[in-house]
């Protein structure tokens, strides 16, 4: 007879992920696709432009104004922020979209407590950043931000 060797292991896996991880909504896929392709978008602009990256430990030293950075303050949350939401639809997961909406207020309480006071406090330009270019609702650029330094005059 059979045992429990691998193949039934393996054949156990995928009949619980056909019955109960199976996507649910395939229009979800390019959802997620945009929030991973903004998330590259974003991490591209903050080395190309910022020479650094989005941690704390090697931050840009100058306000990164370019590419998605233009239209939006804060691209990089709202490209996680849609690859969960489009988990949460893909997967039809309450679940999912209840993290995706602590997520979304979590990260807001943050930017607005501490991030933004931050770079206020760190860049000069930072509130003509704000004038400039909405927190969350992405719109297209109205004018370039106001620069510093002529090394912050090349991140616009």
């Amino acid at each position: 007879g059979r045992g429990a060797g691998p193949s039934s292991a393996v054949t156990a896996a995928e009949n619980w992920i056909r019955h109960n991880a199976a996507p649910a909504q395939w229009d979800a896929v390019p959802v997620i696709a945009a929030g991973a392709a903004l998330y590259l978008w974003c991490l591209w602009n903050f080395a190309v432009v910022g020479g650094a990256t989005p941690g704390p430990w090697d931050a840009p030293a100058q306000v990164v104004a370019t590419g998605p950075f233009r239209w939006v303050r804060n691209p990089f949350y709202l490209a996680a922020l849609l690859v969960v939401l489009g988990q949460a639809w893909l997967y039809w997961s309450l679940p999912l979209l209840a993290y995706g909406a602590g997520m979304a207020v979590t990260v807001h309480l943050f930017v607005i407590g501490y991030e933004e006071p931050v770079l206020r406090r760190q860049f000069s330009t930072y509130r003509d950043y704000q004038r400039a270019v909405p927190r969350w609702i992405p719109r297209p650029p109205r004018r370039p931000v106001a620069a510093d330094s002529p090394d912050e005059a090349a991140v616009r």
